[in-house]
C-alpha cells in the first residue's frame, strides 16, 4: 500500500471515548492492574506529519496538505527524530500548540492556520513559534500499516527526543502524568489544562480509509472537567418547520467588570418537552443552567455546551454574572 493511497482516500484516525460515555471504574481498573498511562490533553490544532521519499509533508486532520512554509522550521527536528527511530516510521500525529499566559490557546492556533502564509510567517516573528506535541504514530512493515501499543510507541518517541544530538526546541512528546487518576484530575483543574487522555498501555489505535469515523476504540479515553453555570436568554428562536417547538437560544451573561451583557453563544440541546415549553414562554429574560466543558478565554463563549440542567425560575437574570476569568466557571 503506497503512502498516498491511504492519505488521499480519506484517512481518519480513531478518537478517544468521550467523557460521559464510559464509567470511571474502567480507568480505576486499569490503574489497579498497572496498565494505565495518563497523559495531558493539549488544546491545539491536530496535524499529520508524513515521511516520504521526497521529504516531510504536513497535513491537516482533514487530509489537506499544508503546502506553504509556515511549518518548515519543524523539519530539522523531525528529521533528527526519525533518524533515531525505525525507518518503518510512516507518520507522526500531533497538535500544534500556541500559548497565552502559559495556557494553550486554541484561538491563536486557529488563527495561525487559517491566515495566509505571509501572515503566518509574520506571526512567527512577532511571537514564539508554535510547538508540535506528538501523541501518536503509524508504522509500516512491508505492505501493512499498523499501530504499535501506546506504551511502546511512547518509549520510542521519548528515546528519540533524548538521543538527538541537538535539543528539540519545538517538537516534544505528549506529557505523561505520573500521579494517580484522582490526583491527575485535580492537576487539570489547578493548572487550567483542557483535560486528560487515558490509555491502556497495550492500546492500539484504529483508522479508516474511506473518510468515515472508525468506532471509538476501547483502551483510549478522554477526560475533561465539566463546568456548569447560569445564563439568561431574551428570546427563543423557533423551529422554522415546527412553530410549537424551540430550535435554540442565545445564552447571555453579564461581564462583572463592565456590567454589560454579552453573548456566550447559541445553545439548542433540548428535549422535545423542553422545546415545547420554551416555545410557549412569553416572559423574558429566562435563566437557564447549562453544563459545558470549557470557555474561550477572550470571548467567554462556551465550548462544547453539553446539556441543559434546568430552567431556573428561582434566579434573577441580573445575577447571571460571568466569572472574572473566562477560563472556567
Amino acid at each position: 500500500m503506497s503512502v498516498w493511497s491511504f492519505v488521499l482516500k480519506g484517512f481518519v484516525l480513531g478518537k478517544p471515548i468521550q467523557h460521559g460515555s464510559y464509567k470511571e471504574a474502567v480507568i480505576h481498573k486499569l490503574e489497579k492492574k498497572g496498565k494505565l498511562v495518563t497523559t495531558r490533553k493539549r488544546d491545539g490544532w491536530k496535524i499529520y506529519v508524513l515521511f516520504t521519499n521526497k521529504g516531510i509533508k504536513f497535513y491537516t486532520a482533514g487530509c489537506n496538505e499544508i503546502t506553504d512554509r509556515r511549518l518548515d522550521y519543524l523539519k530539522p527536528e523531525l528529521k533528527r527524530i526519525r533518524a533515531h527511530m525505525s525507518r518503518q516510521l510512516l507518520m507522526l500525529i500531533g497538535e500544534v500548540v500556541l500559548k497565552d499566559d502559559g495556557d494553550d490557546d486554541i484561538t491563536k492556533a486557529q488563527e495561525f492556520f487559517q491566515c495566509n502564509e505571509k501572515a503566518a510567517l509574520a506571526k512567527q516573528k512577532q511571537h514564539e513559534k508554535p510547538c508540535l506535541v506528538i501523541f501518536g504514530a503509524l508504522f509500516r512493515e512491508g505492505k501493512h500499516i499498523y499501530s504499535e501499543p501506546f506504551e511502546l510507541f511512547l518509549s520510542h518517541i521519548q528515546r528519540a527526543l533524548k538521543t538527538t544530538s541537538r535539543k528539540s526546541r519545538y517538537v516534544s512528546c505528549v506529557e505523561v502524568v505520573k500521579e494517580s487518576f484522582t490526583q491527575a484530575k485535580k492537576m487539570v483543574l489547578k493548572n487550567n489544562w483542557e483535560g486528560l487522555v487515558l490509555y491502556n498501555a497495550d492500546f492500539e489505535n484504529d483508522f479508516r480509509l474511506d473518510g468515515k469515523n472508525p468506532t471509538r476504540p476501547s483502551g483510549c479515553y478522554k477526560w475533561k472537567p465539566v463546568f456548569e453555570d447560569d445564563f439568561f436568554t431574551r428570546e427563543v428562536i423557533i423551529n422554522a418547520s415546527d412553530s410549537a417547538r424551540a430550535k435554540e437560544v442565545v445564552l447571555l451573561q453579564i461581564d462583572p467588570i463592565t456590567g454589560k451583557e454579552f453573548s456566550c453563544g447559541k445553545f439548542g440541546k433540548f428535549t422535545v418537552a423542553v422545546r415545547e415549553e420554551l416555545a410557549r414562554m412569553k416572559q423574558f429574560p429566562i435563566v437557564l443552567q447549562v453544563q459545558f466543558e470549557s470557555r474561550f478565554k477572550k470571548t467567554g463563549k462556551l465550548r462544547n455546551a453539553k446539556k441543559l440542567l434546568r430552567i431556573r425560575t428561582d434566579k434573577k437574570w441580573e445575577d447571571c454574572l460571568a466569572p472574572k476569568s473566562y477560563g472556567a466557571a
